[in-house]
């Protein structure tokens, strides 16, 4: 039953067409390309019982493939997407930029990513909030 159900999910999912599928690649102002496995606007919510109560978040997110260990390169990847997205955001009235280089395996079931979090000030800034890598 359990098989019958993942098949579902697989197929419904995009099935084979979803693994070949190619991802797009940027060029970027440094000279590297990076392949593109997320680029959409993120919504997060969250409830604090100690804090605030609720909370929420919306980020124009970037999910890039890495291998997570050249942390020097990933960090010079995610300046160069800042300087193309933190226009994009600002135009889209978006506050937060989310880029994350990410290690995907397993026919990109499974994910582990660097969480980069930058606060837009204008069209020509944005300023690292956070980050993990």
């Amino acid at each position: 039953m359990l098989g019958v159900v993942l098949l579902a999910a697989w197929f419904a999912s995009g099935g084979y067409d979803h693994l070949t599928a190619p991802n797009h690649r940027w060029k970027l102002p440094n000279g590297d390309t990076i392949e593109v496995l997320t680029y959409d606007t993120y919504y997060e919510g969250s409830y604090s019982l100690t804090g605030k109560g609720i909370s929420g978040a919306r980020y124009l997110r970037l999910r890039f493939r890495s291998a997570l260990q050249q942390p020097a390169r990933d960090r010079s990847d995610v300046q160069a997407a800042v300087e193309i997205l933190c226009p994009i955001a600002n135009k889209q009235g978006l506050r937060e930029l989310l880029i994350q280089p990410t290690r995907a395996w397993f026919f990109d079931l499974l994910r582990t990513s660097h969480n980069y979090h930058f606060r837009v000030q204008s069209a020509a800034q944005c300023d690292e909030v956070r980050g993990t890598g």
